[in-house]
C-alpha cells in the first residue's frame, strides 16, 4: 500500500512538474495557477498523514524516531529537490518561485512517503515532525533557493 503510494506521488510529481514547462501548458500555469497546486499538495498530503494518526499524541513529537524520520524525510526531499533543480535550471524566467515552491513540495512528499514505507510510527506527534514537516519546510527553502536557480 505504502509502496503504491510513493509510486502515485512520484509519477504525478513528475508528470505535473514537467508539464509546467510545455509551451502550451506554460500559458495556463501562471503563479496564481501554480500557488493553487501548491496550496492543494499541502492540504491532501495534511490529509493523507493526518489520516494515518492512531493516537492523537503529541508528546512522540521530540521523541528519537520522529526526529529521525524528520532528519531522513528532509534529506532525500533536498536530494530529489536538488535533482529537479539541477534538471530545471535556467528554465524559468517568469515564475521561479512558485515553480520552486512546487517542486519543494512534491520532493517533501515523495521523500517522506518514502520514510514512511520503512516507518510504523503513527502517533500523532511522531507523524507531524517526522514525517508532514518535511513537505513545508522542503516548499519554503525550495521556493526561497528557486529565484537563484530557476530564474535564467
Amino acid at each position: 500500500g505504502a509502496v503504491v503510494v510513493v509510486l502515485a506521488v512520484a509519477a504525478v510529481a513528475t508528470v505535473t512538474i514537467a508539464s509546467t514547462f510545455a509551451d502550451g501548458v506554460q500559458r495556463l500555469m501562471t503563479r496564481h495557477n501554480r500557488g493553487i497546486l501548491v496550496a492543494a499538495v499541502l492540504v491532501v498530503w495534511s490529509v493523507l498523514i493526518w489520516s494515518g494518526v492512531s493516537a492523537h499524541r503529541l508528546d512522540t513529537a521530540l521523541a528519537g524516531p520522529a526526529i529521525g524520520c524528520g532528519v531522513r524525510a528532509s534529506i532525500a526531499g533536498a536530494l530529489a529537490a536538488a535533482a529537479m533543480f539541477w534538471i530545471w535550471r535556467r528554465a524559468d524566467p517568469w515564475t521561479p518561485r512558485s515553480t520552486g515552491a512546487l517542486i519543494g513540495a512534491f520532493a517533501g512528499c515523495v521523500s517522506s512517503a518514502a520514510v514512511g514505507v520503512a516507518c510504523v510510527g503513527s502517533h500523532g506527534g511522531h507523524l507531524l515532525v517526522g514525517h508532514w514537516l518535511a513537505v513545508p519546510l522542503m516548499t519554503l527553502c525550495c521556493a526561497l533557493l528557486a529565484r537563484r536557480v530557476l530564474a535564467p
